[in-house]
């Protein structure tokens, strides 16, 4: 009798439940606050908070989601210790849609905020137009992407983690993906299991204090130029590649590559336009892929960095080389670097416009060292241009003045070339206190 009894309670408490579920679809027109007492609510069919209404959701609250459904936020929804996640008995990344704020139109500005909450099994989390601020909240096995960020909005994220188990996700997704002029402010995050840690597109922007981006197979992955900015202690080790992919191939405004933890990658030639401008911060490395090159038609500074080859045992010749300017006037390009190395490309050349190395060197180039064309001024003051390159030994030249190029040599060592300096018709090199050696000829 007391077992039956057990089971009958347990019948009505199961009963009573299904009673205080509460279905919610269509439009909020007018504040609204969902309570704990009438909770779970069911997103029968999509959501949609009016411009100038906001919704309450209150601690402990659940809402669930039919499948395919979203909540569309062009007021605000304010989000306290809550859940939002799936209604189906079997859950599986992105069975609900998303919650979005803002629409396409210009009126429909949302505002999200969150705190404490868990948001799982959707496709993603869309910053539409307007703003979210996530603080101490978990986005758990979305589908697609994490957080995707639209232009001009904004999106803040403190504490809480951003993780996944799905499979389309880890191909193509990414945890935070922002587009123009995006702000993304993330501290103190988790990020993991995503094909890309940060997606950033052209003109976005991020800063990013003390977050683990980790189990991803790009970390951080510049789809174009965009801002970064790095406080405190960032750890993006455990991912399937340890580099910052810099996969853009063209660039015509300005980006600073703040010094981080990993190299910056470029597997592709990078073209450096006319009025661009990239700085290194004092740390970083570059790796270069297999015959990229980077034309510098803009301007170059850099200080304490290397550019390097990305191959795992590296040898002279394994990329192309960094060349200053082109064939056309106005391609004027300007390099400037400190303290730096730059290591087995091809060679160094300036076609038009001006090089200045301070203390740097130039190592275990294929061909030349440095080659200077009638438009070109390439100056050197400190440090050394060596290499291992039997080719280099048997037929190049450190220091190839063609006519009319241009030259300032002082405190250098050339070395290990079949040329130290190799003059044509009406070349200018000045040197001073240089150091020519283990060369077949100092100077031609």
């Amino acid at each position: 009798m007391k077992k039956v009894f057990t089971i009958l309670a347990l019948l009505l408490i199961c009963a009573l439940q299904t009673v205080t579920a509460t279905n919610v679809s269509g439009v909020i027109a007018v504040n609204t606050t969902w309570t704990l007492a009438n909770s779970p609510y069911i997103v029968t069919s999509f959501i949609t908070v009016n411009n100038g209404v906001t919704l309450t959701v209150q601690d402990n609250v659940v809402v669930k989601f039919n499948d395919a459904q979203y909540m569309l936020v062009y007021g605000v929804l304010t989000a306290t210790n809550a859940t939002f996640t799936s209604n189906n008995a079997s859950p599986t990344p992105g069975i609900w849609s998303f919650i979005q704020t803002g629409g396409a139109v210009v009126t429909d500005i949302g505002s999200v905020i969150m705190s404490g909450c868990q948001v799982s099994y959707a496709s993603s989390f869309n910053v539409y137009r307007g703003k979210a601020s996530l603080t101490n909240t978990d986005l758990l096995n979305f589908n697609s992407n994490g957080v995707d960020v639209q232009a001009n909005c904004r999106f803040k994220m403190t504490g809480g983690s951003i993780n996944t188990s799905s499979s389309i996700a880890a191909a193509s997704g990414y945890g935070i993906g922002g587009y123009s002029k995006s702000m993304d402010t993330i501290s103190g995050v988790t990020i993991q299991h995503f094909q890309y840690g940060l997606y950033m597109r052209l003109n976005s922007v991020f800063d990013l204090t003390n977050t683990i981006i980790t189990s991803c197979n790009w970390p951080i992955y510049y789809q174009a130029s965009a801002d970064l900015t790095l406080h405190g202690v960032n750890t993006l080790t455990g991912n399937t590649n340890s580099l910052v992919n810099l996969a853009f191939t063209s660039m015509t405004d300005t980006i600073v590559l703040p010094t981080i933890s990993l190299p910056y990658y470029l597997p592709n030639t990078l073209s450096i336009q006319h009025g661009a401008w990239m700085t290194l911060q004092t740390g970083n490395t570059i790796k270069m892929g297999a015959s990229t090159y980077l034309y510098v038609s803009g301007r170059l500074d850099a200080i304490g960095s290397t550019f390097t080859s990305s191959n795992a045992i590296p040898a002279p010749g394994d990329w192309g080389y960094i060349q200053v300017g082109s064939g056309t006037v106005a391609d004027s390009g300007r390099v400037t670097m400190n303290s730096c190395q730059i290591q087995y490309a091809q060679q160094f050349q300036v076609i038009n416009g001006k090089a200045s190395f301070t203390n740097s060197s130039l190592q275990n180039f294929y061909y030349y060292g440095a080659q200077i064309f009638s438009l070109g001024t390439f100056n050197m003051t400190g440090g050394s241009i060596s290499t291992t390159s039997a080719w280099a030994t048997a037929n190049g030249e450190c220091i190839l003045a063609n006519p009319n190029a241009h030259s300032t040599l002082s405190g250098v060592t050339l070395q290990n070339f079949f040329y130290g300096i190799y003059l044509n018709s009406n070349a200018a090199v000045d040197i001073t206190n240089v150091t020519i050696t283990t060369c077949k000829w100092p100077i031609w």
